[in-house]
């Protein structure tokens, strides 16, 4: 059996197999960083722009150009603080001050997960005729990975103009974080004619076509649904876990 230093073509396929590895995790990463600081939405574009170039890099001086790009980006981010945790004694609900003016998510325009806690948390406690419907966009991962961000991205706009077009004009879509979207909505019909409507929003028939340098291809969209109603008895931090839950299960779905 040959050893990889007396076969240059099985040495060479596992240096580009890791060089693969190394960029998609990097990627991922810095994806990861950007959602998390919500930066403006020229900041965004040049950080999209940068990682994209990533996937098309192959020697030391591109990732050493890339590497100074994001040296000169990545400060510029602010992600974020925490909300200080309440004081020994303290009740109340966690303050959502900052939502009194509204961050939008620049991928699809939508608000985002600050202000959905805030209208679930004003939700509870329900009456039965509010409900929270989850839409997950299953593979969005590996949408990024194949064809870079900017297709993930433009798949994620066209999942919330498809949901906000079926949904009424007095409900709410949130983007919550990473492939998921909710919205929430007041109905006066039975669970099961609800469950009904969000079922059909998520199974509509969506398509992408996109163009690589390899090849065209026809993405299929799938997307997930959950529907959840707020009850008298509901508990926010709950709802939060049961979304979140969802959410993970069927983001990386049929991957």
């Amino acid at each position: 059996m040959r050893s990889h230093a007396e076969n240059p073509a099985a040495l060479l396929a596992e240096e580009r197999a890791y060089r693969s590895g190394i960029k998609h995790i990097l990627s991922l990463l810095a994806d990861t960083v950007v959602r998390l600081a919500n930066p403006s939405e020229g900041l965004a574009k040049e950080l999209r722009s940068t990682l994209n170039e990533v996937d098309d890099a192959c020697d030391r001086a591109e990732f050493a150009a890339i590497h100074s790009k994001l040296a000169e980006l990545l400060p510029r981010l602010r992600v974020p603080e925490a909300p200080q945790a309440p004081k020994p004694g303290q009740v109340g609900k966690p303050d959502f001050s900052r939502a009194a003016h509204p961050i939008t998510d620049p991928i699809t325009g939508l608000p985002m997960e600050a202000q959905a806690r805030q209208r679930i948390h004003a939700a509870i406690p329900g009456t039965g005729r509010t409900f929270i419907a989850l839409f997950v966009v299953e593979r969005l991962d590996l949408i990024n990975s194949r064809f870079g961000f900017a297709a993930g991205d433009r798949v994620l706009a066209l999942v919330s103009q498809h949901i906000s077009q079926q949904l009424l004009a007095d409900d709410q879509l949130f983007r919550w974080r990473g492939p998921t979207m909710l919205a929430i909505f007041d109905r006066k019909d039975t669970l099961k004619v609800v469950d009904a409507e969000v079922r059909r929003i998520s199974t509509s028939r969506l398509e992408y076509s996109i163009t690589t340098r390899e090849r065209d291809a026809l993405l299929r969209i799938l997307c997930s649904s959950c529907l959840i109603p707020i009850t008298p008895e509901s508990v926010a931090e709950d709802l939060f876990e049961h979304i979140d839950a969802f959410s993970a299960s069927r983001g990386t779905a049929l991957n």
